[in-house]
Protein backbone atom coordinates (compact mmCIF):
# COMPACT_ATOMS: atom_id res chain seq x y z
CA UNK A 1 0.00 0.00 0.00
CA UNK A 2 1.41 3.35 -0.98
CA UNK A 3 1.55 6.39 1.29
CA UNK A 4 -1.46 7.80 -0.58
CA UNK A 5 -3.57 4.74 0.28
CA UNK A 6 -3.42 3.28 -3.25
CA UNK A 7 -2.90 -0.48 -3.47
CA UNK A 8 0.37 -0.59 -5.40
CA UNK A 9 0.65 -4.38 -5.28
CA UNK A 10 3.97 -4.23 -3.47
CA UNK A 11 7.32 -4.58 -5.22
CA UNK A 12 7.29 -6.02 -8.74
CA UNK A 13 10.76 -7.56 -8.49
CA UNK A 14 11.75 -7.57 -4.82
CA UNK A 15 15.31 -8.06 -3.67
CA UNK A 16 15.90 -9.34 -0.15
CA UNK A 17 17.41 -7.03 2.42
CA UNK A 18 21.09 -7.43 3.10
CA UNK A 19 23.74 -6.06 5.42
CA UNK A 20 26.39 -4.01 3.62
CA UNK A 21 30.08 -4.04 4.71
CA UNK A 22 29.40 -1.04 6.98
CA UNK A 23 26.78 -3.05 8.87
CA UNK A 24 23.84 -1.06 7.45
CA UNK A 25 20.69 -2.90 6.52
CA UNK A 26 19.95 -2.31 2.84
CA UNK A 27 17.32 -3.43 0.43
CA UNK A 28 15.84 -2.35 -2.83
CA UNK A 29 12.27 -3.23 -3.63
CA UNK A 30 12.31 -1.69 -7.10
CA UNK A 31 9.22 -0.45 -8.83
CA UNK A 32 5.78 -1.36 -7.60
CA UNK A 33 3.62 -3.91 -9.32
CA UNK A 34 1.19 -1.07 -10.11
CA UNK A 35 3.95 0.83 -11.94
CA UNK A 36 5.03 -2.31 -13.77
CA UNK A 37 1.46 -3.02 -14.91
CA UNK A 38 0.96 0.62 -16.00
CA UNK A 39 4.26 0.64 -17.89
CA UNK A 40 3.29 -2.43 -19.85
CA UNK A 41 -0.22 -1.14 -20.49
CA UNK A 42 0.92 2.25 -21.79
CA UNK A 43 3.03 0.57 -24.45
CA UNK A 44 -0.11 -1.12 -25.76
CA UNK A 45 -2.05 2.14 -25.57
CA UNK A 46 0.77 3.88 -27.44
CA UNK A 47 0.72 1.27 -30.19
CA UNK A 48 -3.06 1.57 -30.43
CA UNK A 49 -3.14 5.34 -30.36
CA UNK A 50 0.02 6.20 -32.25
CA UNK A 51 -1.68 5.03 -35.43
CA UNK A 52 -4.55 7.45 -34.71
CA UNK A 53 -2.06 10.17 -33.77
CA UNK A 54 -0.14 9.79 -37.00
CA UNK A 55 -3.20 9.59 -39.20
CA UNK A 56 -5.24 12.31 -37.42
CA UNK A 57 -2.53 14.94 -37.02
CA UNK A 58 0.20 13.90 -39.38
CA UNK A 59 2.37 13.25 -36.32
CA UNK A 60 2.88 16.98 -35.63
CA UNK A 61 1.05 17.42 -32.33
CA UNK A 62 1.24 15.99 -28.82
CA UNK A 63 -2.54 15.90 -28.70
CA UNK A 64 -4.72 13.82 -30.95
CA UNK A 65 -8.30 12.64 -31.05
CA UNK A 66 -9.88 9.40 -30.00
CA UNK A 67 -13.52 9.06 -30.97
CA UNK A 68 -13.57 12.77 -31.84
CA UNK A 69 -12.37 13.81 -28.36
CA UNK A 70 -9.05 15.47 -27.55
CA UNK A 71 -6.60 12.98 -26.06
CA UNK A 72 -3.04 13.48 -24.80
CA UNK A 73 -0.25 11.31 -23.52
CA UNK A 74 -1.23 12.45 -20.01
CA UNK A 75 -4.65 10.91 -20.72
CA UNK A 76 -2.91 7.72 -21.85
CA UNK A 77 -0.89 7.61 -18.62
CA UNK A 78 -4.04 8.09 -16.52
CA UNK A 79 -5.77 5.33 -18.50
CA UNK A 80 -2.78 3.03 -17.90
CA UNK A 81 -2.94 3.52 -14.15
CA UNK A 82 -6.72 3.05 -14.12
CA UNK A 83 -6.28 -0.31 -15.88
CA UNK A 84 -3.42 -1.23 -13.54
CA UNK A 85 -5.66 -0.43 -10.55
CA UNK A 86 -8.40 -2.66 -12.00
CA UNK A 87 -5.86 -5.45 -12.46
CA UNK A 88 -4.72 -5.14 -8.83
CA UNK A 89 -8.34 -5.14 -7.62
CA UNK A 90 -9.07 -8.30 -9.62
CA UNK A 91 -5.91 -9.88 -8.23
CA UNK A 92 -6.90 -9.04 -4.64
CA UNK A 93 -10.43 -10.35 -5.19
CA UNK A 94 -9.08 -13.60 -6.60
CA UNK A 95 -6.68 -13.99 -3.68
CA UNK A 96 -9.44 -13.44 -1.12
CA UNK A 97 -11.84 -15.93 -2.74
CA UNK A 98 -12.17 -19.24 -0.89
Amino acid sequence: MSAKGIDDGGPAFPVPEYINPDGEKKGFSGMTLRDWFAGNIISEIAMRDIRRFQSDSGGKSEDFTVNDEAYSWQDAAAESYAIADAMLAARAKRRSAP
